[in-house]
């Protein structure tokens, strides 16, 4: 514990003095003065003796009590206050991280923290005494019911560790059998975060009175105000959340809600072909059917009458659009909205009336972990055991070149048979099996291998605000730093990501005027050279967008393939065009020297050109170019510099990228000229902040 200096009793009672108490009438003497600074009228000569031994007396009296007492409180208090808060942030993470029970460790912790405090100021006779004073020094008083409030806090928290707990180990089957056992866990969960959330603000305003008693106690009162106060919007936002979610699934109708299976072996903007997808139907809060089916078949001329022109690059695959193409947007919110659309206007769900409230993607690396934990999944029809080592080339194989590879069939139906076998198998873990699955699943969103996105602007937010929806970052109003995401699409290279390896390099010099100069390198290597199935031995061909500050401008480029063009010849009476393609294509300018198009979207400047890169070869793309600064005044005033990536969801790409300082300074973080950033695997959005010091 830090030792307090020694003080004299005078500027204790100053410490706690109360201005809006008439001392001299609560001592009963007219000559109780506690020094200040103005003269009080000069009293009798017995006044005075009686008020010497009066005052002397009370100063023994409180002042003793408080030497003994509030010193050892408030420091006590200030050191267990951080405690508490330390472990109510780290209970908070490790909820929104799905694990309950490592919350319930620091919120136990914190009940016997805040019932020692409890005990220190009701009980023994030096405290009781303390307590006692709290009708003359009411910075007591509020110590005492702020301690109760975070205690009553504490409680509810630990009471939602449990509801979540409930959640982790039977809402799967609730959901799939027991539709109200699960909203009534919801709704059990609601009602904690809202008491959750009027304890807060009832601990705001009783600790606002503990700033006025020392600096100890204001230190104490900060802590908490931090701790709590600083997360009462998080709670408003779970609140928000949990009633949309509620109203969704407890509908008396069925909702669809649109599944995307990803192939990050043929990647597109958004994470990867759509080959299949799922109508997940949900009534009464649980989930009623879902159906898995081939992309291709809404798609098909027959159901699908609407002429759509693609963008640009995808021209080259194909001439009509449609939902199997429709993920080109990097901004997963966008792409998911433009298939949901499409699908709604194919005659396979136009003669059901069906709309999509929203869309989940998940990629093969979800299934992959799946399989692990259910185990291998026999298909005998297929004579086929589908592991979690080969169910992608298994099932890729049956696709292209399978027994259900002929007119009349469907290619994807195998999805449809192993489906319910997971399904089952899923509610057969047990909860160690289930609680690890939970945390397995928080890893792929944090890489971006599950991505929701609804139409409900309540869920949007919430799922925004939780980096669960693959949006592109929105910069800041005054924004300094550098952000970079490199998104790969490929246009008829067939399966070949699955083999392509890409690391992703640069530096960036900061300038004393605030500008950046960036230099880029993008290596891809081709190692499907010698695999025996064709769509994995094809050229890999990519188009790459390099997303950048809006106020970025090229300056040199090396590496792409050149001499490959838009095309954009269409009857606009007969094809129509869709509006976020038509926003970004009209800002995009084709620069013949560099073949490469520079082009706004999302809020960025995008850079995008060919790199195809044969099998068995290995090619690196570099760009140069620079990030706007008009002035240093972002370094004079010692802003700090931020750096974002942003990874494309079903990449695994490794990065590592030198921030350079300006000439005469050094960056704190590193204590050089340079900082290294370096991410084996990064997650789907990384921020680092970096700041300037002078050499």
């Amino acid at each position: 514990m830090q030792e307090v200096p020694k003080q004299n009793i005078i500027p204790v009672l100053v410490d706690v003095k109360n201005p809006n108490i008439n001392y001299r009438r609560l001592a009963g003497i007219a000559t109780v003065y506690l020094g200040s600074g103005v003269s009080p009228k000069k009293p009798s000569s017995l006044g005075l003796r009686l008020g010497v031994g009066a005052g002397f007396f009370l100063l023994l009296l409180f002042g003793g009590v408080f030497l003994l007492g509030t010193r050892h409180l408030k420091n006590v208090a200030a050191e267990k206050g951080e405690l508490i808060a330390k472990n109510m942030l780290a209970s908070i993470q490790l909820i929104q991280e799905m694990n309950p029970e490592e919350a319930r460790r620091a919120l136990e912790e914190n009940r016997k923290e805040l019932e020692e405090l409890e005990r220190m100021v009701r009980g023994g006779k030096k405290q009781a005494i303390l307590g006692g004073l709290g009708e003359v020094f009411p910075g007591i008083r509020l110590s005492v019911g702020l301690f109760g409030k975070v205690s009553e806090f504490n409680l509810t928290f630990l009471k939602l560790t449990e509801i979540m707990s409930e959640l982790q180990a039977k809402g799967f089957d609730y959901f799939m059998h027991d539709g109200a056992s699960f909203v009534a866990l919801l709704e059990k969960s609601k009602a904690a975060i809202r008491d959750l959330t009027k304890e807060a603000a009832e601990i705001q305003n009783k600790s606002a009175g503990l700033a006025s008693i020392s600096e100890s106690m204001a230190k104490f009162n900060g802590t908490f105000r931090e701790a709590y106060v600083k997360y009462t919007s998080e709670l408003h936002g779970w609140d928000a959340g949990l009633e949309s979610i509620i109203t969704l699934l407890n509908s008396k109708v069925d909702r669809h809600i649109l599944l995307i299976f990803h192939n990050p072996s043929e990647m597109r903007p958004a994470g990867g072909f759509i080959g299949s997808y799922g109508d997940i139907v949900v009534r009464d809060g649980q989930m009623q059917s879902m159906d898995v089916g081939d992309i291709y078949w809404p798609d098909h001329p027959n159901n699908f009458e609407r002429k759509i022109i693609p963008p640009l690059p995808l021209q080259k695959l194909t001439k009509d659009w449609g939902a199997r193409d429709a993920n080109w947007f990097f901004d997963f919110p966008t792409s998911a909205k433009i298939v949901r659309e499409f699908l709604e206007s194919s005659k396979v769900y136009t003669e059901k009336k069906v709309v999509f409230e929203g869309a989940i993607a998940i990629n093969t690396k979800v299934l992959g972990s799946i399989l692990e934990f259910v185990g291998p999944i026999e298909a005998p029809e297929y004579e086929l055991t589908i592991t979690k080592d080969n169910f992608l080339a298994e099932l890729q194989r049956e696709v292209e070149i399978g027994r259900d590879k002929e007119p009349g069939k469907n290619p994807k139906r195998i999805l449809s048979v192993i489906t319910p076998t997971i399904f089952e198998r899923l509610g057969k873990l047990g909860e160690v099996e289930k609680k690890a699955l939970v945390e397995r699943v928080g890893e792929h969103v944090e890489k971006k291998d599950i991505m929701l996105a609804m139409k409900d602007a309540t869920l949007m937010s919430f799922f925004g605000s939780r980096e669960m929806d693959g949006s592109v970052y929105e910069l800041p109003t005054g924004f300094w730093g550098a952000y970079l995401g490199v998104v790969n699409a490929n246009i008829g290279g067939e399966k070949t990501d699955a083999f392509m390896e890409e690391k992703i390099t640069g530096k960036i010099d900061v300038s004393n005027d605030g500008s950046s100069f960036v230099t880029l390198g993008v290596a891809r290597a081709h190692h499907g050279k010698d695999e025996k199935d064709r769509w994995y031995r094809a050229e890999n061909k990519n188009f790459i967008q390099v997303y950048a500050n809006p106020d970025s401008s090229i300056v040199g480029v090396e590496g792409n393939t050149k001499g490959v063009k838009f095309e954009g010849r269409y009857d606009k009476k007969v094809y129509e065009e869709i509006e976020e393609v038509k926003t970004i294509e009209e800002t995009a300018v084709y620069l013949t020297d560099k073949s490469l198009w520079t082009m706004d979207a999302f809020g960025k400047k995008v850079f995008a050109t060919w790199f195809n890169v044969p099998a068995g070869e290995a090619r690196t793309l570099g760009l140069k170019y620079e990030i706007g600064g008009e002035s240093n005044k972002d370094l004079v005033k010692g802003k700090p510099y931020t750096l974002i990536f942003e990874k494309q969801s079903g990449v695994e790409s490794p990065v590592g990228i030198d921030l350079r300082a300006p000439f005469g300074f050094v960056w704190q973080e590193s204590g050089e000229s340079v900082y290294r950033f370096e991410r084996p695997n990064p997650k789907a959005r990384e921020i680092v902040e970096l700041h300037l010091v002078k050499k």
